[in-house]
């Protein structure tokens, strides 16, 4: 009895943080971002979570491309 009231508490110790669910269900704003120009990113301007305003820089696209088709 003894021995599996250790086993319980150690097992219950390792679980205990574990998050499960049976129906894997989120919720979320998704919004499509479409740049005018293609192009490799160089620079990510903003962190995961943050709320952003309409005109923030949220990354910065590598300009050799648009420059290459320009010239």
């Amino acid at each position: 009895m003894v021995l599996l009231t250790i086993v319980a508490f150690v097992w219950w110790f390792a679980t205990r943080n574990e998050v499960t669910t049976d129906d894997a269900y989120t919720d979320g704003n998704a919004i499509t971002m479409a740049p005018k120009v293609s192009g490799y990113v160089v620079q990510l301007a903003v962190n995961d979570n943050v709320y952003v305003h309409q005109g923030d820089l949220l990354v910065v696209i590598d300009k050799r491309d648009c420059q290459a088709q320009v010239d």
